[in-house]
């Protein structure tokens, strides 16, 4: 609760800062602290905890990304509650009511804005660049949260978005925006965002150079974005498309 809610936090792209491994070693070791030498309740709280967090804390077992969802962490904060719960009845009762006062206050101020948040995509996403600017996904997300608005300030926020990253999902809105007066341009964003291994800006990159009528260059994105998305269907369509065009009819047919 010390930070605004939001799907994107800084250690999603730069990874943990000194202050969050500070604070985690200290956790850890606290948590230790308590199961050796704590009372019933505050061992209870931190087995708990402990049992809960390490299959999901990248200490144990490798994880695709450094983020949390929240449902992970549900059992986890179970057993800080406990803790939390346990510390305070061992204070003086003035003090423990306006410790929980407190608490029960800043988690009603905390959900009243995580519900805000959620209540629009735009309102989501622009809460994401702000958390996180460096998160190129969030950014194309909130242009097209702005778009499907029919919002101008979309360019606006396509261009803060691209002044802070070059993320693959970001390009393709950019080359989007580019069609229709660059062309020359909007193939560059395409290219790039191919080149960072982006499935999706494959097969664009592929449809693009297809109408211009590289169909040698079209194919081979074709075929590099049918690898890197084989569960989608129209990425399998494109490659499809791009090798009839290119007379590769027993190729476009194992597409299709």
């Amino acid at each position: 609760m010390a930070v605004p809610n939001a799907v994107s936090y800084p250690i999603a792209t730069l990874g943990p800062s000194v202050i969050d491994i500070v604070v985690g070693i200290a956790t850890l070791g606290g948590a230790i602290a308590l199961l050796v030498r704590g009372t019933p309740v505050l061992r209870a709280g931190a087995v708990l905890w402990l049992a809960s967090w390490f299959p999901i804390s990248r200490l144990v077992l490798p994880l695709q990304a450094i983020f949390v969802a929240d449902r992970y962490l549900l059992l986890p904060s179970l057993g800080f509650a406990v803790i939390v719960a346990a510390l305070a009845s061992s204070i003086a009762p003035r003090l423990r009511y306006l410790l929980v006062g407190a608490i029960v206050l800043a988690g009603l101020l905390r959900s009243l804005d995580a519900r805000e948040n959620w209540e629009h995509d735009t309102a989501l996403w622009r809460r994401a660049t702000t958390s996180n600017p460096d998160d190129g996904a969030a950014w194309a997300s909130y242009v097209q949260a702005l778009l499907d608005d029919g919002d101008p300030e979309a360019k606006r926020a396509l261009d803060a978005g691209l002044a802070r990253s070059r993320a693959p999902e970001l390009l393709i809105r950019a080359a989007m925006f580019a069609e229709a007066k660059d062309p020359d341009r909007a193939l560059a964003f395409y290219e790039e965002a191919a080149r960072a291994g982006n499935g999706q800006a494959m097969a664009s990159l592929a449809t693009t150079l297809q109408e211009r009528g590289r169909l040698d260059d079209a194919l081979e994105w074709a075929r590099q974005a049918a690898k890197a998305m084989p569960m989608r269907a129209y990425i399998h369509r494109i490659h499809g498309k791009v090798a009839n065009a290119a007379d590769k009819l027993d190729e476009a047919a194992l597409a299709f």
